[in-house]
């Protein structure tokens, strides 16, 4: 371990207790939220800044990272004005595109559009997951732990993390903020698109790493539009409306309200991680030809937690 190792990770400790002490935007409580106090919010600006210098340090950089730069931008401005949800959207799509043309370049054009929308849905799953004190920070965590059981992963990069994970350890401080869940969103799609230049069978080991945020949010989403949709006089396109609008009932916010406690169910989720997912993934890496299988075998449990915790149904 060096010098350069170290700095990045220093950079966010330090960037993230001056946000701490002058927050630049502030979570403020609603009936929707999950917490009860005013809480500073941007902290992605921290890990961004951490970021960028781990960048000079360390590597050279390239369009991807200025890709990065950009979604920890949009991510901030989100916060600090919140932008029309349209607009993030178009943005987030359009950076979508240009990654998926940078790393993947010339393929059949169903495979391109349906790697831009992954792209998207992921930068959007993070941010809907992005609700409990430590699990958005601990499912990336996790993540690059189950990346570098295959791949040798820059530790400088990885410190920067735990750095923030224990800026809010034990109790919160910073919440990461649209700026940090769009942020960690893009960095959880780049290694998917890198392995996706080689086939669709290639993704779906990194898909099993984030079993946890996939399953949520798509049961949850899919549900709520189901019910709205149901009901009298409902369109799609208001159907479509109701499940971008704010709400409590994912899974993991059913379960932090039912127990009283988010750091329980961080524990939950990331025990069906470790224990759970974590194998599977490893498994399917080495045996991509039965991928599909092993990518049931993940998702099956949490998709039969989700319904058993009625998941989507505001209580």
């Amino acid at each position: 371990m060096t010098i350069t190792t170290i700095i990045p990770a220093l950079i966010t400790l330090i960037v993230g207790y001056f946000l701490i002490k002058f927050p630049v935007s502030v979570s403020v409580p609603t009936d929707r939220g999950m917490h009860q106090d005013i809480i500073s919010s941007s902290g992605g600006i921290a890990l961004l800044a951490g970021f960028i210098v781990g960048i000079f340090l360390n590597t050279s950089i390239d369009i991807v990272y200025v890709s990065i730069i950009i979604i920890g931008i949009l991510g901030f401005l989100d916060d600090k004005y919140s932008l029309s949800k349209y607009l993030r959207l178009v943005i987030q799509i359009g950076i979508s595109a240009f990654i998926v043309n940078e790393m993947i370049g010339d393929d059949i054009i169903v495979y391109l559009l349906f790697l831009i929308f992954l792209s998207a849905y992921t930068i959007n799953v993070y941010n809907f997951m992005d609700g409990i004190d430590q699990l958005a920070i601990s499912q990336y965590i996790f993540y690059l732990i189950g990346f570098s059981m295959i791949r040798e992963t820059d530790l400088a990069f990885f410190l920067i993390f735990i750095a923030f994970f224990l800026i809010n350890y034990p109790k919160t401080k910073l919440f990461l903020g649209n700026c940090g869940s769009y942020l960690l969103g893009l960095l959880v799609i780049i290694p998917i698109l890198h392995n996706g230049r080689l086939g669709f069978e290639n993704l779906i080991p990194y898909i099993i790493l984030m079993t946890t945020f996939y399953v949520d949010t798509t049961y949850t989403l899919i549900v709520r539009f189901i019910r709205k949709f149901h009901t009298k006089d409902s369109t799609t396109i208001e159907s479509i409306k109701h499940i971008m609008e704010p709400h409590r009932s994912h899974l993991y916010q059913k379960l932090a309200l039912k127990m009283n406690s988010h750091s329980k169910v961080v524990i939950i989720i990331m025990a069906y991680n470790f224990i759970w997912c974590l194998p599977i993934f490893y498994m399917a890496y080495n045996y991509r030809s039965y991928s599909l299988i092993f990518l049931f075998l993940s998702i099956a449990p949490y998709v039969y937690y989700c319904y058993q915790n009625k998941a989507g149904i505001e209580s």
